[in-house]
């Protein structure tokens, strides 16, 4: 979900009410484990905060994680290795 959606046209957090209603528009079930997840953080972070308004005080961000997996050898490279025993 992009974090502009979380937000005001004038920048500011919507209600608790709309982000309840944008989770479930997008099928997110705030009952069950929540994990943002973002290229360095910052909008993984509005998630995690929108959730928590919605009154999820639990949500894992996960930092980094498009930066990481982007950085990740390619599925081949890392099944060769491991074939031949350099993993």
């Amino acid at each position: 979900m992009p974090f502009m959606d979380f937000l005001t046209e004038d920048g500011f957090e919507k209600s608790p009410e709309e982000l309840r209603a944008l989770f479930q528009t997008k099928k997110v079930d705030l009952s069950q484990p929540l994990i943002a997840t973002c290229r360095k953080g910052v909008t993984a972070c509005h998630v995690a905060l929108a959730a928590y308004l919605c009154g999820k005080p639990d949500v894992a961000v996960y930092d980094g994680s498009w930066s990481e997996w982007f950085r990740r050898p390619p599925l081949e490279t890392c099944v060769s290795q491991e074939k031949s025993g350099k993993a």
